[in-house]
């Protein structure tokens, strides 16, 4: 990479190595916007919100413009996909006032993509004494929100996964 970068710069006087400088510097900053990023402690953090019914808590990570698609959205909007942090508030806000009691998640584990700044977290959600596994895909961008998520439920987890 070293030696590309040293050849591209290769015949350009002083000011236009400044101005290419300062543009490799912007996109690298943009690229590592999440670098800093703690996929476990996120993961941690989101199941937790979850666990305590804070929609406000998980409406933090969310970009205003988020999308996000799950079956279960269909089933409490009418419409697979929610656009927008006020109408993921108002469906999120619905759900959770519908349960018969409160959710009771346990992070399973986590994958992290940082060039694609995609995590994908796996937990097993308890279900009237039924075992769930579920997951949840969120893409970042490069403001460190998330502007798209999509929600998974599988099938009833067997004691020896």
């Amino acid at each position: 990479m070293a030696l590309k970068v040293a050849a591209a710069f290769h015949g350009f006087d002083h000011g236009d190595f400044v101005g290419i400088a300062i543009v490799v510097g912007i996109l690298a900053a943009e690229r590592t916007h999440t670098s800093g990023f703690a996929p476990e402690e996120f993961a941690r953090e989101w199941v937790a919100a979850w666990n305590r019914s804070d929609a406000e808590a998980v409406l933090a990570h969310c970009a205003d413009d988020v999308v996000f698609v799950s079956a279960l959205a269909a089933k409490v909007t009418g419409d697979p996909e929610v656009r927008g942090k006020s109408a993921l508030r108002a469906y999120w806000t619905k759900a959770l006032a519908s349960l018969s009691a409160p959710l009771q998640f346990a992070l399973d584990s986590f994958l992290w993509d940082a060039q694609r700044r995609i995590i994908v977290i796996l937990y097993i959600s308890t279900e009237s004494d039924r075992r769930v596994r579920r997951s949840e895909l969120m893409q970042f961008g490069p403001d460190g929100l998330i502007h798209r998520g999509e929600g998974f439920a599988g099938a009833e987890c067997s004691s020896g996964l």
